[in-house]
């Protein structure tokens, strides 16, 4: 357990992760994917019991709107989850520049 703190502090310290705030504008993107989309359309095939897979639908949704309302493309393993995202702020913000979706690079 000690290790993987350590190692999850360097990463988070390191160039290759950006930390984003959970501002205001962010909240607010969130707050419109969740209406938009309550349940994730990927539905039941996530693992795990039901309120953890609606939880984990939300915590995504919070990290696409954290990224969009920054101006940060995506890259993740969670492709599915994240394009399902990434397409409902299209239908919500037509006007505004794409959130880009990109699968996680092999470290």
């Amino acid at each position: 357990m000690a290790a993987a703190l350590a190692w999850f502090t360097r990463l988070v310290g390191s160039d290759l992760v950006a930390v984003l705030p959970m501002d205001a504008a962010a909240a607010v993107i969130a707050g419109r994917l969740r209406a938009a989309q309550p349940i994730a359309p990927t539905g039941t095939r996530r693992s795990g019991p039901r309120p953890e897979q609606r939880a984990a639908w939300v915590l995504d949704l919070q990290i696409a709107a954290c990224a969009y309302s920054h101006g940060y493309e995506l890259a993740t393993d969670n492709q599915r989850d994240m394009t399902a995202a990434r397409d409902l702020i299209a239908e919500l913000y037509p006007s505004g520049p794409p959130l880009e979706v990109e699968p996680a690079p092999l470290l």
